[in-house]
């Protein structure tokens, strides 16, 4: 299911655009442990992969993207049964009410967490604590899936085109190895939603110059990165 997700996606999007050459993740969670056995429903992963070009921008590579969405919705369910915990693949409702109420749920999701992961989590009244919630409107979404909690993940990667990587030589010899373009980089976030309150109780956020989602091993390192510290 595409959805059109701007806040979250936006976030994202620029960080990949921003070219920052750090290798980071950044995180927040409550202090709700996940249990062992308990079902984790996948939302569908959003991955996007481009081309950078020489001129820095980013062009949507559609073959890469497909192959990198199944890479990474595969290695999501890998690496949550690594880590003890059921999971179950979101499935679209079929009939058309139900359907856009999860679809609304996603977009406040995508509202939520993007303000969170921008700077909300600074806000004074919040004093460093985790607390962002969708609401109970989110328990049908639970029930109907069978899961206790909503795992929700964007990730954007790209790649330098021959191009990129000329004009990033040359800038190098012109600036005497003073300035330096990007070649590409690696971005995600991935939150948690417990579907009995509301409550997001853990997100993270990556920042990787060295990513690639096309191949299933690195898909599965990315993925690694982004979910490691998962509340146990």
């Amino acid at each position: 299911m595409r959805l059109n997700r701007p806040a979250l996606v936006l976030l994202v999007t620029g960080l990949l655009a921003a070219g920052c050459a750090v290798t980071h993740g950044t995180s927040r969670q409550g202090a709700t442990a996940l249990g062992k056995g308990q079902r984790i429903l996948i939302m569908d992963p959003d991955v996007r992969l481009y081309v950078l070009t020489a001129g820095g921008l980013l062009e949507p590579q559609a073959e890469w993207t497909a192959a990198g969405q199944g890479y990474v919705a595969t290695a999501l369910t890998e690496e949550l049964r690594a880590k003890a915990l059921g999971t179950v693949r979101y499935e679209a409702p079929p009939d058309a009410e139900r359907r856009h109420d999860h679809e609304q749920l996603l977009k406040l999701h995508d509202v939520v967490v993007g303000q969170a992961l921008g700077g909300g989590q600074f806000l004074p009244t919040k004093k460093g604590r985790l607390e962002w919630s969708l609401g109970e409107d989110v328990q049908p979404l639970g029930r109907a899936q069978a899961a206790e909690y909503a795992l929700f993940v964007v990730l954007r990667d790209s790649y330098a085109s021959a191009g990129r990587h000329a004009a990033s030589v040359a800038v190098a010899v012109l600036s005497l190895g003073t300035t330096s373009l990007s070649l590409g980089r690696q971005v995600g976030a991935a939150s948690l939603v417990d579907l009995r309150t509301g409550d997001i109780v853990w997100m993270n956020q990556l920042v990787n110059q060295a990513g690639d989602l096309r191949t299933s091993d690195s898909a599965r390192k990315a993925v690694r990165s982004l979910l490691g510290n998962l509340p146990k």
